[in-house]
């Protein structure tokens, strides 16, 4: 029990001293004296292991000594008795001394039996006592508390059956049958949903779903037992379905078809969504994309009894991308300008609204625009030109231009006359000792070389006359 009994000391204190009558133990009742079957059934056949069990305390205020010493303790002498109903009409079981803490602490007192015959009954009501009083002379005893219980002829439990379907149609009805079961049973009781009372009951679904069904069957003695089913009731599943294409232009109406859809008592509500975004009610709707993409379609219905389902499907949404072209000169003299044109490029699905160029990594904007190539920029180069839409859709193309150099002008020379650098120069008139009409003087020779510059020089002027 919860209180641990109380060790008696090794020398307690002239304990027959305290032996108490009655008074104080009888001013702590009312105890609660309980009969222990063994086992849990609730139900106590002959021969079966019993227990009588209490927790009982002393009042130490009662108790000069345990006013005195409150750690003393004090004497007495318990037993229980039964009425068996026979010659002998209480069967005492032996005294036990226990021992009672002056502190009040409570000590468990019980005692170990068998459950008696029913003497040919079916079953047996019996009184238990618990007494104290002086052991030599039974007939001198308080009863401290008493307790009854019953004793029932040993038959086999009961054991519970359910006969039926496994899965019935919303709204028929099902027949559940305990009539299998076993054993002297006097009560069927239907539970969970059911709470009826029957061998056999009737019943009816009216939503789908699982159930469980049970019936707890009960014998004359109170010994019960429960047995379980499912029962699975179902409607007509409801199912979604999609008639769509799977890509379309930007601008163009997609057509979105959801009447091959079913369910239980049809289907009563459609509802469209793109990306998330309601966009329709009705077995059929209408979109138009503003914009590519790729876009999951769903499409919810609910039947006549609520019934969900989604299907889902997706669709490619394509654009007509800006194509760029350009219009330049393939070649150009180094420091002219010239006109770089966008205008032969073609938009896609949407406007072009930025034309950029990159020359030798200058960035220019506008359809068109010139450009200027520095003198030393003479060779090939390359001209870029982007084309971007209004949703940012872009092209890139480019092309070559020859760069020219610049061609020097011979006739502001001769107009210029002498400007002291010509090799052509007669004499020297350098100071270095050397003949300035030698102009090569790697040749190794003094040789007037001004006759061959002059040939070149006149053919020079007569060319760009």
């Amino acid at each position: 029990m919860d209180s641990p009994q109380a060790e008696r000391p090794d020398e307690p204190p002239s304990p027959e001293d305290f032996e108490a009558g009655n008074t104080t133990i009888s001013e702590r009742i009312p105890f609660l004296l309980t009969v222990v079957p063994e086992d849990d059934s609730g139900v106590i056949n002959p021969g079966d292991p019993l227990s009588f069990e209490t927790n009982m305390a002393i009042n130490p205020d009662n108790i000069d000594m345990c006013r005195l010493h409150p750690d003393y303790y004090v004497k007495y002498d318990i037993w229980f008795a039964m009425d068996t109903g026979g010659a002998i009409q209480w069967n005492e079981y032996s005294p036990t001394e226990y021992w009672f803490p002056c502190s009040g602490e409570s000590v468990e007192v019980s005692e170990d039996f068998l459950a008696p015959p029913t003497g040919g009954d079916r079953e047996r009501t019996l009184d238990v006592q618990l007494r104290t009083g002086d052991p030599d002379d039974r007939d001198d005893y308080s009863v401290i508390s008493e307790d009854e219980f019953t004793v029932y002829e040993e038959i086999e439990p009961p054991i519970a059956s359910i006969s039926a379907p496994s899965s019935v149609t919303v709204g028929d009805s099902v027949t559940l049958d305990a009539t299998s079961s076993t054993g002297e049973i006097e009560d069927y009781r239907w539970v969970g949903d059911l709470m009826e009372r029957g061998e056999t009951v009737t019943h009816s679904f009216d939503s789908e779903g699982t159930y469980e069904i049970a019936v707890e069957v009960e014998d004359w003695q109170g010994q019960t037992d429960t047995a379980r089913t499912t029962v699975t009731a179902e409607y007509e599943p409801v199912q979604a379905e999609i008639d769509a294409q799977t890509s379309i232009e930007v601008g163009e109406t997609l057509e979105l078809d959801g009447t091959s859809s079913s369910g239980h008592g049809g289907i009563q509500e459609y509802i469209w969504t793109v990306d998330g975004v309601e966009i329709g009610q009705g077995s059929e709707v209408s979109h138009v994309f503003d914009q590519d993409g790729s876009f999951t379609i769903e499409l919810a219905v609910t039947d006549d009894v609520g019934q969900t389902d989604t299907a889902s499907t997706s669709v490619e949404v394509e654009v007509d991308l800006p194509v760029a072209q350009l219009d330049i000169p393939g070649s150009v003299d180094a420091g002219e300008e010239f006109e770089l044109d966008a205008s032969p490029s073609t938009q896609g699905t949407y406007f072009i609204d930025e034309h950029t160029w990159n020359v030798d990594g200058e960035t220019l904007t506008g359809e068109t625009t010139s450009y200027s190539f520095p003198e030393d920029a003479e060779g090939e180069h390359t001209v870029e030109l982007t084309v971007t839409d209004t949703e940012g859709n872009s092209d890139i193309t480019s092309e070559e231009v020859e760069v020219q150099p610049v061609e020097e002008d011979s006739t502001n020379e001769e107009e210029n006359g002498d400007d002291g650098n010509d090799t052509d120069d007669i004499g020297d008139d350098s100071g270095n000792g050397e003949d300035d009409r030698d102009s090569d003087p790697s040749n190794g020779d003094d040789t007037d070389d001004s006759s061959e510059n002059l040939l070149t020089w006149i053919w020079n002027l007569f060319w760009f006359r």
